[in-house]
């Protein structure tokens, strides 16, 4: 988790390259996980550093969260198709869908 919050962008040298992370021994999977949770859920990341929370418990909180994301997004291109004059409305609210 430390490393993906000092490195939390995929490095785009490619893998030849001497430098890149997953040629130190990181394992690219858990490094791409952890680089998810820090981007959905920062407090959960804090909390992996922490140990107050597993890496495991991590990830099914993200998984949970993108799940969460994945709805949104499908109920607003509902709505953009079936009623786009309230999809306006719904944006400039902030309203979200329960």
């Amino acid at each position: 988790m430390a490393t993906a919050m000092v490195y939390p962008e995929k490095s785009r040298a490619g893998r030849g390259n001497a430098n890149s992370l997953e040629t130190k021994e990181i394992n690219s999977g858990v490094l791409s996980q952890c680089r998810k949770i820090l981007r959905h859920l920062p407090a959960v990341a804090d909390s992996v550093i922490a140990r107050r929370m597993t890496f495991a418990e991590g990830c099914r909180l993200c998984q949970v969260e993108e799940g969460r994301i994945a709805a949104e997004a499908a109920k607003m291109h509902r709505l953009l198709v079936e009623a786009p004059h309230w999809l306006e409305e719904v944006r400039k609210e902030g309203l979200s869908f329960p």
